[in-house]
């Protein structure tokens, strides 16, 4: 199963049910009310500190590293410049391609917005 942080942003119930499917887990209303609750980004926001695997050691990327940053698609030009992300592309197509993996690559990570 492939899901994209996109269709889940969208539409996060439907999401949720189709990954419990695929899992045949069968979630009540209930629980369905809390794992949409849980996996939203203001919930994950608000629980940045439990995404730090070493809080006590000195980080590249510095110790105020927000892992839930802005909640939105197409925002990797916050990190990477467009053509670092041009050449991340070809790179993953490219290896893709030699495994013979069909991979809708395009589909989850090139930038159509």
């Amino acid at each position: 199963m492939l899901i994209s942080y996109r269709e889940l942003k969208h539409d996060p119930e439907t999401g949720i049910r189709r990954v419990a499917e695929t899992l045949s887990v069968n979630l009540t209303e209930e629980e369905l009310a809390k794992v949409v609750e849980k996996s939203s980004f203001q919930y994950m926001q608000g629980i940045n500190h439990k995404f730090s695997l070493m809080p006590d050691e000195n980080l590249p990327w510095g110790s105020d590293f927000k892992m839930m940053r802005a909640g939105e698609t197409g925002n990797s030009s916050e990190l990477i410049s467009r053509e670092q992300q041009i050449k991340i592309d070809k790179y993953f197509i490219q290896e893709l391609k030699e495994i013979g993996s069909d991979f809708p690559y395009e589909e989850f990570f090139i930038l159509t917005e």
